[in-house]
């Protein structure tokens, strides 16, 4: 009781777009921050290259979800798709994983596991920071990407 009471005079929960995610923009002011995206975001974003460089720059923790490649996932989400109304649904294997878009705006992908630890790596790269990446099965459909202790390089 007496930690539940102590975490929770020292904890806050924002919600934000992903446009205030700058070292500018960020709206909050805590030492020390979690970033959550909800499930995919990230695999929904064409620009998400940008959104993962501007949160390093800012240097919180983040995380977020992605859809895993395999037969299975691929079915749920076609049909998903298609119960959501999504019409002309293309599926495409790329390099990088998975895309399915269509003609009414749909855009959502799945990523290698391999590229989004080598896409991570070369974000840090750029930067001259290191970082912890732990990536883990959430279930069936999804991993969990967590990044930690984002910090310069020496």
């Amino acid at each position: 009781m007496f930690l539940e009471k102590k975490i929770q005079k020292k904890a806050q929960a924002s919600q934000f777009s992903v446009n205030d995610l700058t070292v500018e923009n960020f709206p909050v002011k805590a030492k020390k921050s979690l970033i959550v995206f909800p499930f995919n975001l990230l695999g929904n974003l064409s620009d998400f290259h940008i959104v993962l460089s501007n949160i390093m720059d800012i240097g919180q923790d983040f995380c977020f979800s992605v859809y895993k490649i395999n037969d299975d996932v691929k079915k749920s989400r076609l049909e998903y798709y298609s119960k959501c109304g999504c019409q002309q649904i293309r599926y495409t294997t790329t390099p990088v994983g998975d895309l399915f878009d269509s003609v009414d705006g749909l855009h959502s992908s799945a990523f290698k596991v391999s590229y989004l630890v080598e896409m991570l790596h070369g974000l840090l790269e750029q930067k001259n920071k290191k970082a912890t990446i732990v990536i883990r099965d959430m279930d069936s459909i999804g991993y969990l990407v967590y990044i930690r202790d984002i910090a310069a390089l020496n």
